[in-house]
């Protein structure tokens, strides 16, 4: 840390290293239940599982997967007379990937190396209202995912401007209009495989508001518009298609309670709503899932150096699906009522 005439400053160097092993097999009846393990039009699946026998079942993929992603970053934060707020960095990043498939025929290596620049800034218009935007570039690797050919790293790009608020009288919040830009995305093209040939777009805005009137009540609110399309046509979907699983409208509700400290010292109370609207299932944009709700509610104790506190996702059992996009487009069904428990001691 230093300052230098009306600013002050922070610089950050640094380094990271990470590596990934993928391996797994993929399976397939293709006789499809008339010579092999699973009857598909009255499935039933042994438990516990067990690996299918090469004698029924087909090999498709059987990947021993390396992936190695690591870089050098420095990043220069400055304040200047404390209204201007200054973010500037760059990454030097490394992506290694050892792609070995002998059941697919596949053994590729990819060495792909990128400097990425990330900078933003913040300005304090008033007394409790700045203005802000940002602008970064990403690399990165998608394991688990079945190649045709040579695999490569993503690549992003994302722009966001926005406004940050405090009004001193317990309301805070956010408000960003944001642009992502994604190359070499892994989409289907055909069967259990992928390429990496997707070209997408996501524009949008988000609103995230908190409340606090007083001691008590905390009243939290998002809400987000997302325009997820490909930017390029792919084998089976034209360009303009909305993305898988994302759904154009989604917000959040919350309102918590704490009691008064002679009444029930500790405790509180909160329930709120989850909505999205209808999500593609697929690239083709054939068919969505619907749009849906759930409602979740939670108790809490907490003291100096205790405190637990019993959360329930999904209280009243909405039946829903959602959007799962392995294979080709698929739903799965949303998660049922569940109950969590959590306790905490601090010493």
């Amino acid at each position: 840390r230093f300052n230098a005439g009306a600013t002050e400053n922070t610089l950050l160097f640094g380094g990271d290293y990470a590596r990934l092993t993928d391996e797994g097999i993929l399976t397939t009846d293709f006789f499809l239940g008339g010579a092999g393990l699973v009857d598909l039009s009255n499935p039933g699946f042994p438990t516990p599982y067990v690996q299918p026998p090469d004698s029924l079942f087909t090999t498709i993929q059987k990947p021993d997967n390396l992936y190695v992603t690591q870089g050098l970053y420095t990043q220069l934060q400055s304040s200047i007379s404390d209204t201007v707020h200054i973010l500037a960095g760059v990454r030097l990043t490394n992506i290694q990937i050892d792609y070995l498939d002998p059941a697919g025929g596949a053994d590729y290596h990819t060495d792909k190396t990128k400097v990425l620049p990330r900078i933003g800034a913040v300005v304090d218009v008033v007394q409790g209202a700045s203005i802000y935007a940002s602008y970064s570039e990403g690399l990165k690797a998608n394991p688990y995912t079945f190649f045709v050919g040579r695999p490569e790293p993503e690549e992003s790009k994302q722009s966001e401007v926005g406004l940050k608020f405090n009004t001193g009288s317990g309301l805070t919040g956010t408000l960003a209009l944001f642009d992502i830009e994604r190359s070499k995305v892994p989409v289907p093209v055909g069967g259990f495989f992928s390429a990496p040939i997707g070209e997408q777009r996501s524009r949008g805005f988000e609103a995230d508001v908190l409340w606090q009137p007083n001691a008590n009540w905390q009243i939290l609110a998002n809400y987000a518009y997302v325009d997820a399309e490909l930017v390029e046509p792919i084998p089976g979907a034209a360009a303009g298609n909305r993305l898988i699983g994302v759904p154009k409208n989604s917000g959040r509700l919350w309102i918590n309670y704490a009691f008064d400290p002679d009444v029930l010292k500790g405790w509180s109370v909160g329930a709120g709503v989850y909505a999205a609207s209808a999500a593609p299932v697929d690239l083709a944009n054939l068919y969505e899932a619907d749009s849906y709700f759930t409602v979740d509610a939670k108790i809490a104790y907490e003291n100096e150096s205790f405190a637990a506190a019993i959360n329930v996702k999904n209280l009243t059992g909405e039946d829903y699906f959602v959007p799962y996009s392995y294979f080709g487009g698929r739903v799965a069904p949303g998660e049922e009522r569940a109950v969590y428990g959590t306790v905490k001691y601090k010493y």
